[in-house]
């Protein structure tokens, strides 16, 4: 008997963007079917075309909502611009980003962020 009571999950966006299909991209593959099987309320974003994306037709990391985004480059603005929608769409308590381009391209806001 496990001694971990139900709790009520906040909601999450996962978010990565990198293009191939290595180990993080793995582990961010099971963590998500993970967080859906949990019957936890989250999606994930990923890059549009990326190993990750291209592996939703194979099944895998296939259980969360998934929403394709451009993440081109670290400053490219419409990737800014995507990621930025999707999180005033989705309204998550928590934005979890994987790799450098994902988080280079969240904005930080609430009580720990520089702003």
């Amino acid at each position: 008997m496990s001694t971990w009571k139900q709790q009520a999950w906040p909601s999450s966006l996962q978010l990565i963007g990198s293009k191939g299909l290595g180990g993080a991209e793995h582990w961010f593959q099971r963590f998500c079917d993970a967080l859906a099987e949990a019957r936890a309320p989250a999606a994930m974003g990923v890059r549009r075309g990326g190993g990750v994306d291209l592996a939703q037709g194979e099944g895998s990391g296939s259980k969360l909502p998934c929403h394709t985004l451009p993440f081109r480059t670290v400053w490219d603005p419409f990737s800014r611009a995507a990621v930025s929608r999707l999180v005033r769409q989705l309204r998550p308590q928590i934005v979890q980003t994987y790799m450098g381009r994902a988080t280079r391209l969240m904005r930080a806001h609430g009580p720990f962020s520089s702003r």
